[in-house]
C-alpha cells in the first residue's frame, strides 16, 4: 500500500509513502519497548532537558514544519506558524511543570501513611488526525513521554510528511533511540498494534465512528484508551453580551482552519433580542475573511484538506436547505483547482445535519432563541459534549450557566481552545479521558498506592 499526500490547494501529489511491512512494525515496537525501559528511570530533570531540546529544534525548523502543514492539508501559513509555535510552547510547559504534575501524594492514616505514586505504563499507541498535523502529535506524546512512557504514532495518511519531520527533530535530542516513532500502517495493521501485549494504552483524536471502532478494539484487549472525538459545540450569546465582540470572535471560532477544528463553534445560539445586530456584524466579519492560496500571509481561509470533506459539507448544506433552513450566505464549492469552499451561513432548521451532526468545514447555523432557558436547552440537545463558548456581561450568571452546559470545557467571553495548562476532553459521544494540564500528564500512568504501616 502507498499513502499519498495531496496538496489541497492545487490537487497535486506532494509525496508518496509506502506502508510499513509487519516486520518493520515489529522492529518499531521492539525499539520503543527498549527505549521505555531506559527512559522510565530518568529523573524529571533529565526528561525536562530532552523536552527543551525538542522545543528548540521545533523553533529552529519553524518555517519548514509550517510549510509541511500548509502543503499537506491546506492550512493558511499564518495559522500553520502559530500551530508550530504552540507545539514548541507545549514542550516547554511540560519541561517546567511535569515534576509537579507527577509528584507523589502522601496521605496520613491512623496506623501509618499511604503514598500515591504516578508511574509510567509502557509503550502508548497514538492515533492522530490531519487537521493539526504537529499539534495533535505533541498534544498526546509530550505529556505522555514526560511521564516516562514511550510513544508510537499512526498519523493520518495525508500528513505523514509533517509527522516524520517532527519525529526527525525529536531524534536530535538526548532521548533514548526509539522513544518516539512513526507507524505508516493501514487499519488492519493498526488493529494488530492495539492487540500487541507491549502496547499498554492508546489515545485517538478523530471522528465519532473512528472512536467507536478503536474503543471497541481497545476494550476487547483490555487496554486503557483516551478518546477525543467530534463535537457540535455551541457558541451561546446572551442578550447582555458585547454583541459586536462576540460576532467578531464567532467568525474566527467557526472559520479558522476552514472550520476543520474539533472544538470550533459549530452552532451559534443567539438571544432573539440581539440576533439581528449579531447577524449583521457576523456576516460582515465573514465577508472580510480572505479566501485563497494558503501560502499567502493575508489569507484566512484556505482549501479544505480533501475533496471528499468538501463534498460532505455541500451535502449537509443541501440537506439543511431542503429541510427548511433559511440561507443568509450561500457560499459553496468554488470553481478551479483545489478543495476550496466559500463559507455558508444558515438560520434555523431543527431537523438538519447542522443541529444533529458534526459540521467539519466552513458552514454554520445561527439559531435565534427567545429565552436564556431555551439557549441552554438547545445547547445541550446534542449527542456531543466537547466544548462550549458562553457570552454575557454578568460573571455570576456565567458561572451558574457554565455548570448547566453539558460539555467537557466551557469558555466564557472567549472562544474554545486547547492549552497546555488545562485539561481538554469531552463527555457523551465526544469521548472520555483528558489530555493536557496536570490531568493529561497523569492519564498514562499507574497511580500506584503504597501503604506503610507504622507498626513494625
Amino acid at each position: 500500500m502507498i499513502f499519498k499526500s495531496i496538496n489541497p490547494t492545487n490537487e497535486q501529489t506532494v509525496a508518496e509513502y509506502p506502508a510499513m511491512t509487519d516486520a518493520e512494525v515489529e522492529t518499531t515496537i521492539s525499539s520503543a519497548q527498549r527505549a521505555f525501559l531506559a527512559w522510565r528511570n530518568r529523573s524529571f530533570d533529565e526528561r525536562a532537558k530532552v523536552l527543551r531540546q525538542v522545543a528548540d529544534a521545533i523553533d529552529d525548523a519553524e518555517q519548514e514544519l509550517a510549510g509541511f502543514i500548509t502543503r499537506e492539508m491546506g492550512k493558511p501559513i499564518s495559522q500553520s506558524i502559530a500551530e508550530v509555535r504552540k507545539s514548541a510552547g507545549l514542550c516547554r510547559h511540560y519541561a517546567e511543570h511535569s515534576a509537579s504534575y507527577l509528584a507523589s501524594q502522601t496521605i496520613d492514616l491512623p496506623d501509618g501513611q499511604a503514598m500515591v505514586v504516578p508511574e509510567p505504563l509502557g509503550v502508548v499507541y497514538s492515533i492522530t488526525p490531519w487537521n493539526f498535523p504537529i499539534w495533535q502529535l505533541v498534544r498526546l506524546a509530550i505529556p505522555t513521554i514526560a511521564a516516562g512512557n514511550a510513544v508510537v504514532v499512526k498519523p493520518a495518511p495525508n500528513v505523514i510528511g509533517s509527522a516524520e519531520k517532527l519525529i526527525e527533530l525529536f531524534k536530535r535530542s538526548d532521548a533514548p533511540e526509539g522513544l518516539y516513532q512513526c507507524l505508516r500502517i493501514d487499519h488492519g495493521q493498526s488493529d494488530r498494534v492495539i492487540a500487541d501485549d507491549r502496547i499498554v494504552a492508546l489515545g485517538l483524536t478523530g471522528s465519532e465512528r473512528a472512536g467507536s471502532a478503536v474503543g471497541a478494539s481497545a476494550g476487547h484487549h483490555l487496554k486503557k484508551v483516551v478518546l477525543e472525538l467530534g463535537g457540535s459545540d455551541p457558541f451561546i450569546v446572551l442578550a447582555d453580551a458585547d454583541v459586536q465582540r462576540a460576532a467578531k470572535v464567532a467568525a474566527v471560532a467557526r472559520f479558522q482552519n476552514a472550520g476543520q477544528v474539533c472544538i470550533a463553534a459549530k452552532r451559534i445560539l443567539v438571544a432573539e433580542s440581539v440576533s439581528s445586530e449579531f447577524m449583521d456584524a457576523f456576516l460582515a466579519e465573514v465577508d472580510a475573511m480572505k479566501i485563497g492560496d494558503p501560502t499567502l500571509a493575508d489569507v484566512f481561509i484556505g482549501p479544505m484538506a480533501r475533496g471528499d470533506l468538501r463534498d460532505e459539507i455541500e451535502r449537509q448544506m443541501s440537506t439543511a436547505i431542503t429541510a427548511g433552513a433559511r440561507v443568509v450566505r450561500r457560499g459553496g464549492t468554488m470553481h478551479g483547482p483545489g478543495f476550496f469552499y466559500d463559507p455558508s451561513v444558515i438560520v434555523g432548521g431543527d431537523n438538519t445535519p447542522f443541529m444533529n451532526d458534526e459540521i467539519f468545514g466552513p458552514a454554520v447555523v445561527v439559531v435565534p432563541l427567545a429565552t436564556e432557558e431555551a439557549l441552554i436547552r438547545v445547547a445541550n440537545e446534542t449527542r456531543f459534549g466537547l466544548s462550549a463558548s458562553l457570552w454575557t456581561s454578568d460573571q455570576e450568571r456565567a458561572a451558574n450557566l457554565a455548570r448547566q452546559i453539558e460539555a467537557g470545557c466551557v469558555f466564557v467571553n472567549t472562544m474554545s481552545r486547547s492549552d497546555a495548562a488545562f485539561p481538554l476532553g469531552g463527555i457523551k459521544r465526544s469521548g472520555f479521558g483528558r489530555e493536557l494540564g496536570r490531568e493529561g500528564a497523569r492519564e498514562y500512568t499507574n497511580l500506584k498506592t503504597i501503604v506503610m504501616s507504622s507498626t513494625v
